[in-house]
């Protein structure tokens, strides 16, 4: 049927023909740099992400390592205190009548715990403190500030 055509007709069509195909050539490598492109800023949008990312992780190491060291040192100062305060509180004792042993004796538990329980509590204050204070800085590595 196409060989019963005119001549020009034939020919029209082969060119028609042609610049679909041309114009679909031409589509397709356009999109495929495009493509190239889209690949080429999502690697660079992962890169910034994961230095970003890594950045993060060491400012949050170094505030944790910060944290650690001084909340030891803070219980070391809570426990040196009330080391202190039991040392100068154990002193000789004025004689006490044979009436008042049990009195005494019920005085001198209390006064032995307390100072452990002070301690304990003193410790476990220090420790919530810290870690609000932990929290704070890690949150404001996470904000950006």
């Amino acid at each position: 049927m196409f060989m019963a055509l005119p001549l020009l007709y034939r020919v029209a069509a082969v060119l028609i023909a042609l610049a679909v195909v041309a114009g679909g050539w031409m589509l397709y490598l356009r999109e495929r740099n495009n493509f190239a492109e889209y690949k080429a800023d999502v690697a660079a949008a992962v890169k910034a992400q994961q230095d970003k990312v890594n950045l993060i992780t060491k400012q949050q190491n170094r505030i944790t390592k910060k944290a650690e060291v001084s909340h030891e040192a803070n219980l070391n100062t809570i426990r040196g205190t009330y080391q202190r305060l039991r040392d100068n509180s154990s002193g000789p004792m004025s004689a006490i009548p044979d009436t008042a042993t049990n009195a005494a004796q019920a005085t001198a538990y209390y006064v032995s715990v307390a100072p452990d329980l002070a301690t304990r509590c003193a410790e476990t204050t220090q420790q919530l403190v810290d870690l609000q204070d932990w929290i704070n800085e890690q949150q404001q590595v996470n904000d950006g500030r």
